[in-house]
């Protein structure tokens, strides 16, 4: 995984001074390798977790999402689960207030689960599910560069 901005005195487009990544070791690792580039850092409330689960996989891992390949772009991923029962539709995506959930078509409540991670309530059987990210400040852009673009045509024209 990589964290790179594009110039040295950038700041990420989102203010974000706060990472959350998940790693998945082998079997018998309980370590991970961090590397920084050159730069000045400054690191605080560093959290780490290290759980075990392939004790617990037959009951914490019940069913995945299949994705359909053709549906999934830009801000938005979807695809079929076969949930065998009620509980937790959990993801490795870090959650963010600006993403929706819509399971067989209905917006539900998106969560923070397991410390970082989008997730919702889902029941048993098989539902579609479909998560969209909508970026703050988009509507706004396009907004913008349309009357940008108008503005410049106008101008050639006169």
């Amino acid at each position: 995984m990589r964290n790179k901005l594009s110039a040295k005195d950038h700041v990420y487009y989102n203010e974000n001074k706060t990472f959350i990544y998940a790693v998945s070791l082998k079997d018998g690792e309980d370590t991970i390798s961090v590397t920084f580039g050159k730069g000045k850092y400054q690191l605080s409330h560093v959290q780490a977790y290290l759980g075990s689960l392939p004790e617990r996989s037959k009951t914490l891992y019940q069913s995945e999402v299949q994705v359909d390949k053709k549906l999934t772009k830009d801000n938005v991923i979807q695809g079929t689960i076969q949930v065998k029962n009620d509980g937790w539709f959990i993801t490795s995506i870090p959650y963010d207030t600006h993403f929706k959930m819509y399971i067989d078509g209905k917006e539900t409540k998106i969560q923070k689960v397991n410390t970082a991670f989008l997730g919702c309530e889902i029941g048993s059987g098989k539902h579609e599910v479909r998560i969209v990210y909508h970026a703050p400040g988009a509507t706004a852009g396009k907004v913008f560069s349309m009357i940008g673009i108008v503005g410049f045509v106008l101008l050639l024209v006169l």
